[in-house]
Order: structure tokens, then C-alpha cells, then sequence
């Protein structure tokens, strides 16, 4: 018989998402470093891919930190505009 996984309280969620968060933004670096080595060989599709996703793992990084701070007013739905603009509704919103 298996058991049911225990709630965890709110401030327990927002600290395991900000830990497993704590690295993004190093991840994001990497990546970019990777786009300059792609330049450096003269690969310049590659630089661009990579420069592309830089830049997008950093703003993600920055839109969840932004919603797990406590004292900022960022909601899920500031959240969803500033990552994906007017191309893609919230789901569960009202037309």
C-alpha cells in the first residue's frame, strides 16, 4: 500500500523552488561563453542559436525569481506576459 506524499506548506515550496533555481543564471552565463567559443570558429549559426538561448534561459531566470520574491507584487499573469507577450494566452484566463 503506498502512501500519499505530504502537502508541503507554501514556504516550503518557495524555498525548494528558489533552490533549485540557484543556478540558472550561472547556466545561463555558460551558454553564452559557448556562443563566443562558436564565433571564435567562425560558426556563426551556432553563435546565434546559442546567444538566442542565453538570453532567454536569463530572462526566464529573472521572471521566476521575480515571482518567488515575496516583497514584489509580480503575479503568474505579469509572469506569463513578460515571457511570452500577446502570442500565448494564460491558460484558465478569461477571454
Amino acid at each position: 500500500m503506498s502512501k500519499k506524499p505530504k502537502a508541503c506548506p507554501a514556504d516550503e515550496r518557495h524555498m525548494l523552488a528558489l533552490q533549485c533555481t540557484w543556478d540558472i543564471s550561472e547556466l545561463a552565463q555558460a551558454v553564452t561563453r559557448m556562443a563566443d567559443e562558436a564565433a571564435a570558429d567562425g560558426d556563426v549559426a551556432a553563435e546565434a542559436l546559442l546567444r538566442c538561448y542565453g538570453v532567454r534561459i536569463a530572462t526566464l531566470n529573472s521572471q521566476v525569481m521575480s515571482y518567488l520574491d515575496k516583497e514584489t507584487q509580480v503575479t503568474a499573469e505579469h509572469m506569463h506576459k513578460a515571457i511570452f507577450g500577446r502570442w500565448k494566452e494564460l491558460e484558465g484566463a478569461e477571454a
